[in-house]
């Protein structure tokens, strides 16, 4: 993308959130002419995709052109956060191809949660993590806790020693592999996806989430429960330490 069609996608989109800032009303129309402005820029930046979630909600199912829609507050965080990052571009990172072997990964990790706890331990370090669910958190499933270890893991990677290029991370929920595969998912998760997106750009880490059987993904399950003597006797000399998830996946504004 040049210089002139990136200044005119971030004009369109500027132009949408300030002309209608969360609380008023646009048309379907203006949506979808946004919509289109936002998935034509998917074929240079495809890892922005979280942007589009909110703004999919609003228009899915709807076919009257004049039809007045709700421009919430989270429809423009989204789109303020993708403006941002298209502004702070070297546009490299953000079509990078995330396809490599499990083989080249600098980091490899495992993540699992429960109803009471999350845990992950990195492989090659032998460093286990654990931590109680948070109190309120956003959504009360499974399926959150087990995102929220996923992005715990990339926010804990960038205070290894050495931050990893290509981070590989297993968990056994087919849900979180799939959200962090497609790079898209219910407004409810979104900010997960936003807030680890953000980070594997300032840190030009490359991700890929694998599906693991839960039956071998034992010691991450045992760190989530916190029955370390049985992840201790998996893996031994691992070292345990306590964590708090990153507040900002947590419903905080980003």
């Amino acid at each position: 993308m040049d210089e002139e069609d990136r200044s005119r996608l971030i004009h369109q989109v500027s132009s949408f959130t300030a002309t209608a800032p969360g609380g008023t009303r646009c048309t379907l129309w203006e949506f979808q002419q946004l919509a289109g402005w936002i998935n034509w820029s998917f074929n240079i930046f495809p890892v922005l995709k979280p942007a589009f979630s909110n703004v999919y909600a609003k228009i899915g199912g709807k076919s009257e052109s004049h039809a007045k829609i709700f421009v919430s507050k989270a429809v423009i965080r989204d789109l303020d956060w993708f403006v941002k990052h298209i502004r702070d571009s070297d546009e490299i990172y953000l079509f990078e191809n995330v396809n490599w072997d499990t083989e080249q990964a600098d980091i490899v990790a495992y993540s699992d949660a429960c109803l009471s706890g999350l845990g992950f331990f990195f492989e090659h370090s032998k460093e286990g993590f654990q931590c109680l669910v948070p109190q309120d958190p956003p959504w009360d499933t499974i399926f959150f806790f087990e995102a929220l270890a996923v992005v715990s893991v990339v926010d804990a990677a960038t205070r290894l020693t050495s931050t990893p290029s290509r981070l590989l991370v297993f968990s056994d929920n087919t849900n979180t592999v799939n959200i962090f595969h497609l790079l898209c998912c219910l407004p409810s998760y979104n900010n997960l996806l936003k807030f680890t997106i953000s980070i594997l750009i300032k840190y030009e880490i490359s991700l890929r989430v694998l599906h693991i059987p839960g039956v071998d993904n034992s010691i991450a399950d045992s760190l989530s429960r916190f029955d370390n003597t049985k992840a201790i006797t998996m893996c031994p000399h691992l070292s345990i330490s306590n964590f708090q998830p990153p507040q900002l996946a947590m419903g905080q504004e980003l």
